[in-house]
C-alpha cells in the first residue's frame, strides 16, 4: 500500500472535530432521508437531503466545498469553513425542509476525487447528523462489493440496484464505489510467468496504456531483483479512486488478488503495489518491513526500466507515542494517525534503503531467500522447516547471516524496536558473541539444541546450553585422554550423541559416566585390558566389560569416603 499525502480520512477526522451549530437543538429535529442519484450523462452525483423540523427555526448542514447547484425549499446560506468543509444554514418556516447538490464527477487526473463514468463511480457518501437513512440508486449495470457492512442491496429492477442504509448519526461518512463490469475495458498482459488482467474505465486508453508498460516491463524486473518467482496467481489491476480517499496512491488486495490504482498514471505506485505480491502478511509479519520492501524494490525497478533514481528522505522528529518500526500500527482514529503513518512510511523505506546500500541487491536476494526458504536461522540438517512467519528478529538474523550485514544491528536499535527491545537486542548480542566463541572453541559441530534456541531467541536457554556443551565436551576431552594413554579408542558415539544433543546434555552425559567407569578399572589392572574388553569399549557395550577386580573394596571404601562418611574412615584408620 502506497501513502498519498492527501486524503479523505484526514477529511473525516477533521470534521469530527467540527461541532456544528444547529437551532432547534439536535435532539429536536426528526431525522430524515438522505438520496444520492447518479446521472452518467452529466457525469455528476445529486444529493437530495429531506429533514423534518417539527417548528420553524434554523438548520446547519456540512456539505463538500466543490458542491454546485445548492437548491432548497428553504432559504439558504452558504459559508466556507476550512478547505475541507462548507456549511449551508437552512432557514424554514415550514416544518419540513428539502435540500440538495451536486457533485461533478468528471475530476482531472491526479484530484483523486469523485468519478462518474461509463464503467466506475466512486464518491463519498457526506456525513450528516440529520439523515438516519442513506438511500443510493445506481445506473443500470452497476453494482458494489464493498458496501455490504453499512448497506442492504435491493434490485429495484433487471440490473438496476439501489443501496439503503439506517444511518447512524455518528458515522463519520463512507466512500461508495461501484462497478459496471461490463463497461470496463481489459487487456490481458504475459509477464513471461503469468498473465495478469488490467482493467481501466471505458475510453481511458492513457491509464491502460501506461499499466500495460509498467506491468509487462515492472514484473520481470522485479522477479530479478527480489529473486524469488512470482508468487500469485490470476493479479487483476483495476482502475479505481478508492484508495486515494483513504489516504493511499495504491493498494493491494491479497484476499481477492487485487490492486487498486488511480487514474493519476504513477508509475512508482504501480510498481510499489505490484511488489506486494512478494511482500505482504502472508509471508511477513511486520508492516514496516512489507512498506519498505515494496518501496525500495518499486524504486530500483524503475531505475531499471526508466533510468529515474528516487531517494529516501531521512526521517524527522518521530511523533508522540512512536515506540518503533516494529510497532508501527495503523492508528485510524487518533488525531496523530497520519503523522505515525507519513513517518513510518518515511522511516521503513530509509531503513530497508541504509540495509541494501550496506549488503548490495545480491546481499538483500540472498536475505530475502533465506527468509522465503522457512529454514532456521541456525540451521540444523535435515529439519524440516518451521520458522516462519518472518519477523523483525528473523530479519535481523538473516542480514548478518545471509546478507553479511554489519550495521544492521545499530540500524534496528536506532529506528526498528522499542526502548523495551532494546535489553532484548542486549542478550542477542552476547549469545551471538557466545555462539561465534564455542564454534572457534570447540571442534564439533554446534548441537542443535543450542541453534534452535538461538534461532527462536531463547537467549537464557542458549547461555544454559552452551555452559553444558563446554562441560561436556570437556569431560569428552579427559575421556580421549585417559583412553590415549591406554591406547585404545573411544566410542565414536560419545562424540555422536554430542553433536545430536536437543534439549540437554543427559544421554551424553550418561554414557561419559560409563566411559569413565571402564576407564578406571582399566587403569587399576591393566590386564583388564583384552581384546573382548578393548572391543566393547570402543562400541560402547561397557555393561559386557569383564573385570576381575581385586581392588574393588579398597574403591568401595573410597567411594564411601567421597561421601563424607566419618564412620568409614574411622574404622580404617582404626583397622590399620
Amino acid at each position: 500500500m502506497a501513502l498519498r499525502a492527501w486524503t479523505t480520512v484526514v477529511l473525516l477526522c477533521m470534521m469530527s472535530t467540527f461541532v456544528v451549530d444547529v437551532s432547534p437543538s439536535a435532539a429536536q429535529i426528526e431525522t430524515g432521508e438522505i438520496r444520492y442519484e447518479v446521472d452518467l450523462v452529466d457525469r455528476s452525483i445529486r444529493a437530495v437531503e429531506q429533514i423534518r423540523v417539527p417548528f420553524s427555526g434554523t438548520v446547519e448542514i456540512e456539505i463538500p466545498p466543490d458542491a454546485t447547484n445548492l437548491n432548497s425549499s428553504a432559504s439558504v446560506s452558504r459559508r466556507s469553513v476550512n478547505e475541507y468543509v462548507d456549511v449551508v444554514t437552512l432557514t424554514s418556516s415550514a416544518r419540513t425542509a428539502s435540500f440538495g447538490y451536486t457533485i461533478s464527477g468528471d475530476g482531472e487526473r491526479q484530484d483523486g476525487g469523485t468519478r462518474v463514468n461509463e464503467s466506475f463511480i466512486g464518491f463519498h457518501v457526506w456525513p450528516s447528523s440529520h439523515a438516519e437513512r442513506v438511500v443510493i440508486a445506481l445506473p443500470r449495470g452497476f453494482r458494489t462489493n464493498t458496501a455490504a457492512p453499512l448497506f442492504t442491496e435491493v434490485e429495484i429492477e433487471n440490473d438496476v440496484y439501489h443501496y439503503e442504509s439506517d444511518y447512524p448519526d455518528e458515522t463519520l461518512g463512507f466512500w461508495f464505489v461501484a462497478l459496471r463490469e461490463s463497461g470496463l475495458s481489459t487487456r490481458q498482459v504475459d509477464t513471461g510467468e503469468d498473465i495478469i488482467e488490467i482493467a481501466g474505465w471505458a475510453g481511458d486508453d492513457e491509464w491502460l496504456d501506461f499499466t500495460e508498460k509498467y506491468v509487462t516491463e515492472g514484473v520481470p524486473v522485479l522477479r530479478e531483483l527480489i529473486g524469488q518467482p512470482w508468487p500469485e496467481d490470476g493479479l487483476r489491476v483495476i482502475e479505481s479512486v478508492a484508495p486515494t480517499q483513504y489516504g493511499y496512491a495504491g493498494w493491494y488486495d491479497r484476499s481477492v488478488s487485487e490492486i487498486e490504482i488511480p487514474d493519476s498514471v504513477d508509475s512508482e505506485t504501480l510498481l510499489h503495489e505490484l511488489s506486494h505480491a512478494w511482500f505482504n502478511d502472508r509471508f511477513y509479519r511486520g508492516r514496516w518491513m512489507i512498506e519498505g520492501f515494496a518501496e525500495e524494490f518499486a524504486s530500483t525497478a524503475l531505475f531499471e526500466i526508466d533510468g529515474e533514481r528516487t531517494e529516501p528522505s531521512p526521517p524527522g522528529e518521530a511523533p508522540i507515542g512512536w515506540r518503533g518500526l516494529a510497532n508501527w500500527r495503523s492508528r485510524l482514529f487518533f488525531e496523530d494517525n497520519w503523522d505515525h503513518e507519513i513517518y513510518g512510511y518515511t522511516t521503513s523505506w530509509f531503513v530497508m534503503d541504509a540495509l541494501t546500500d550496506e549488503i548490495g541487491p545480491d546481499g538483500m536476494a540472498a536475505t530475502i531467500a533465506a527468509m522465503q526458504s522457512g529454514e532456521a536461522a541456525y540451521p540444523q540438517e535435515g529439519a524440516a522447516p518451521l520458522y516462519p512467519p518472518n519477523d523483525w528478529r528473523r530479519f535481523l538474523d538473516m542480514l548478518e547471516i545471509h546478507g553479511g550485514s554489519t550495521n544492521a544491528e545499530a540500524l534496528f536499535r536506532e529506528w526498528v524496536v522499542s526502548r523495551d527491545d532494546v535489553v532484548l537486542l542486549d542478550a542477542r548480542q552476547l549469545a551471538v558473541e557466545d555462539y561465534a566463541a564455542l564454534e572457534t572453541d570447540i571442534p564439533l559441530p554446534v548441537p542443535p539444541g543450542i541453534k534452535d534456541s538461538m534461532s527462536r531467541w531463547r537467549f537464557d536457554e542458549v547461555a544454559h546450553k552452551m555452559d553444558s556443551a563446554r562441560d561436556a565436551f570437556a569431560r569428552i576431552e579427559m575421556v580421549q585422554n585417559r583412553a590415549s594413554k591406554l591406547d585404545i579408542e573411544v566410542p565414536p558415539a560419545i562424540e555422536q550423541l554430542y553433536v545430536e544433543a536437543d534439549q540437554d546434555f543427559g544421554r551424553v552425559e550418561r554414557i561419559l559416566s560409563s566411559a569413565e567407569r571402564a576407564l578406571t578399572d582399566f587403569e587399576a589392572d591393566s590386564g583388564a585390558l583384552s581384546a573382548a574388553n578393548i572391543r566393547n569399549f570402543q562400541l560402547g557395550r561397557f555393561e559386557r566389560i569383564d573385570v576381575e577386580d581385586v581392588n574393588r573394596p579398597i574403591r568401595e571404601l573410597n567411594a564411601d569416603r567421597d561421601t563424607g562418611s566419618a564412620v568409614y574412615l574411622f574404622l580404617l584408620s582404626f583397622f590399620c
